[in-house]
């Protein structure tokens, strides 16, 4: 007998959340029917060593990291926390690859704030968070 696949629901903020494990992750175009995951699935934090480790955060924590140099932090009713995580737990590779979607993240919020929001300052600094999460793997697997 196979796993059971997460049932979705539509969040206000256009993300997709499981109504059984309340997993978040992103919609395709506003779709949750495409997002497909196994409910209650444990994956590691990152699934090998080029993506990080689960002692230097990942990607989503050196975003958060970068984000609070400009004193922005995780407030209530935001979803910050869970979509650093989503970021952690895919790993550096599904954030490159998935830069707009995080970017629209981080502009939905700034709206949701009333702060201001440039799209390319946005891309820099996912990429940067994935450069940093990447450097923090490197010297943790060499020393």
């Amino acid at each position: 007998m196979g796993r059971a696949k997460c049932v979705f629901k539509k969040l206000e903020c256009g993300d997709c959340e499981c109504v059984n494990c309340s997993r978040i992750l992103p919609s395709y175009n506003g779709d949750c029917g495409r997002v497909h995951h196994y409910c209650g699935r444990s994956k590691p934090i990152f699934r090998d060593r080029r993506q990080g480790d689960k002692r230097s955060g990942g990607p989503g924590t050196e975003l958060k990291r970068l984000l609070g140099r400009f004193f922005i932090r995780t407030q209530g009713g935001c979803n910050c926390d869970q979509r650093a995580a989503v970021m952690n737990e895919e790993g550096s590779d599904w954030c490159e690859e998935h830069v707009e979607v995080i970017v629209g993240w981080l502009r939905d919020e700034a709206k949701r704030r009333h702060l201001p929001f440039v799209d390319a300052a946005g891309r820099m600094l996912v990429r940067r968070a994935i450069r940093s999460a990447r450097r923090k793997m490197k010297v943790l697997s060499d020393g």
